[in-house]
């Protein structure tokens, strides 16, 4: 656990497991104080609000066979490589039917409000099932509604302690080099399966702390 910083950016990660491999999704927020003193928000209360929204939402698209794990939060700007904290909820995926390939990504593009490489940002949502595709092959209706909950937890900004305006967690994109942010301003989900090779049979079994 950590007080949040004003101004810093923080990576969050997102894991899901499937028999060997990790899935691990990155996002970042910015943090910014509404009052002159520092709130003393620490990371638990901002994982205690996120974390159970996107366990709910990352089960309801994943297969019976996979599951969300967790969460972590680390500081990656203008301190890099800060100290990290966890949020474990394991939840089992809810769809039935045999996986698709686990490469076989759901995707859920973010707009912004920066120009150039910062003006979007992807997510590739982890280890779908068969029963998720429509008739044609591609992502059913139901399975891309799902989805969109997981866009409206990425596209919101969280306002803590309690809901009074004291810090917020402001989702962004953000380009390391220059230490560039632009605000994440909608998403849309996409219409056909995307493929993330690096989960695929061959691809690094990545671990996860959660």
């Amino acid at each position: 656990m950590f007080i949040f910083k004003n101004a810093a950016v923080y990576e969050l990660r997102i894991f899901c497991k499937q028999g060997p491999q990790t899935a691990i999704n990155v996002r970042h927020f910015r943090s910014e104080f509404t009052t002159a003193v520092n709130p003393q928000i620490t990371t638990t209360i901002f994982l205690g609000l996120i974390g159970p929204t996107l366990a709910s939402a990352y089960s309801g698209v994943l297969n019976e066979s996979a599951e969300f794990r967790g969460l972590a939060i680390q500081e990656v700007d203008p301190v890099p490589n800060g100290p990290l904290d966890f949020f474990s909820d394991v939840r089992p995926g809810v769809i039935a039917g045999d996986p698709l390939p686990s490469q076989t990504c759901g995707l859920i593009a973010f707009a912004t409000s920066g120009n150039g490489g910062i003006n979007k940002s992807s997510a590739y949502i982890p280890f779908p099932s068969e029963t998720a595709n429509d008739g044609g092959g591609n992502p059913s209706n139901p399975y891309k509604d799902d989805l969109g909950l997981i866009g409206d937890a990425l596209t919101v900004s969280y306002v803590m302690p309690n809901g009074v305006d004291a810090l917020r967690m402001v989702p962004v994109a953000y380009r390391r080099a220059g230490s560039i942010t632009a605000v994440v301003t909608g998403y849309r989900r996409r219409q056909f399966w995307a493929t993330q090779r690096s989960r695929g049979a061959f691809g690094k079994h990545n671990s996860s702390p959660v």
